[in-house]
């Protein structure tokens, strides 16, 4: 596998469409995340001491491709992700219909990246796209544990080894149980 295509690829999208590609010193990026794409900010970060950093920058041009191409899955992105945020710091409460399509919104924006992150994976012949999907679905999964505890829970090795091989659905994530991970 050359990873380093998967990076010129990326390069070339982040120029095309005038965002700034960071490759942050730091096994997290500032606001503690592993990466970020954030086109109103005009960045695509990825944390470069994170041993999964090539995954992280797959997953990211996802979002970059959502966003470029005005899919329908970008669009409640951001309001979905602060809406998570609020209720997280318990800085607002939400109905719970209205709270749990703003968790759906962001699994199928996540799942829509992790899709795209696996056919670059793929593409450039990764070797163990197994563990990507196992690292997906965590990510999926994590976002239902959220929605039923109202805390994150950490990605751990032996969390993620739990999680198929396959990258499943956001409606085969939701019905995996919250203890399970």
């Amino acid at each position: 596998m050359n990873g380093w295509h998967l990076v010129e690829q990326v390069a070339q999208a982040c120029f095309d469409h005038k965002i700034e590609l960071v490759f942050y010193p730091g096994a997290l990026t500032p606001e503690g995340d592993l990466g970020e794409f954030d086109p109103y900010n005009g960045h695509l970060v990825v944390a470069a001491k994170d041993p999964d950093w090539l995954y992280v920058l797959a997953h990211e041009m996802g979002h970059l491709e959502q966003w470029a191409t005005n899919h329908p899955t970008w669009y409640p992105e951001r309001n979905d992700f602060m809406t998570l945020s609020l209720w997280l710091k318990r800085k607002q409460e939400y109905d719970g219909r209205a709270f749990v399509h703003a968790v759906r919104r962001v699994q199928r924006c996540e799942h829509f990246a992790e899709k795209y992150a696996l056919q670059l994976l793929r593409k450039y012949d990764h070797p163990d796209v197994s563990r990507y999907c196992q690292m997906a679905n965590f990510g999926l999964w994590r976002f239902e544990h959220l929605r039923q505890t109202r805390s994150w829970i950490d990605q751990t090795d032996e969390r993620v080894a739990k999680m198929p091989k396959r990258l499943i659905s956001t409606a085969r994530a939701i019905k995996l149980p919250t203890g399970w991970g």
